[in-house]
């Protein structure tokens, strides 16, 4: 959901985005027209296949409309220059931890939300989006347990 301040006037709530004027359910995007602008609220899944799908929509949406958009949301994916500065890891010694070392190393086994080749992708995505991300330090903290992590 997306809460807005009392009095603040809502000129449209989409639900799902598309391709090609083709409405397309998409649960996992919920967008808002203000006066002059759109807020997208946006949760990305783990699977590839997914993000692909989505960021075409969002892309096809956003470039038909003449206000500017802003997207916030779970993406799913490291958004920074690069992996190793893209996120911090804490460790704090308990059983079935992500090790420190984790988005640092090559793992066979890591989730895609982890790899450079996602973090490439939605890069390259924002780019051609003319979107930013506003964090300029480039942090994201997150904790993960092992088992989360390691999951094929």
């Amino acid at each position: 959901s997306m809460l807005v301040t009392a009095g603040i006037e809502v000129d449209q709530v989409r639900r799902g985005v598309d391709l090609d004027n083709e409405p397309q359910f998409e649960g996992r995007v919920l967008a808002l027209q203000l006066q002059g602008f759109w807020v997208v609220a946006l949760y990305m899944p783990h699977r590839d296949d997914f993000h692909e799908h989505i960021r075409d929509q969002l892309r096809a949406w956003m470039e038909r409309r003449p206000d500017p958009v802003i997207v916030a949301g779970d993406m799913n994916a490291i958004i920074a220059p690069d992996l190793r500065n893209g996120i911090r890891v804490h460790t704090t010694g308990l059983y079935r931890e992500a090790p420190s070392d984790y988005f640092s190393s090559d793992w066979d086994t890591k989730k895609a939300l982890f790899t450079e080749k996602r973090r490439a992708a939605w890069a390259q995505w924002m780019d051609e989006c003319g979107l930013r991300d506003v964090d300029q330090e480039f942090w994201h903290t997150s904790y993960f347990r092992i088992a989360f992590a390691l999951r094929g």
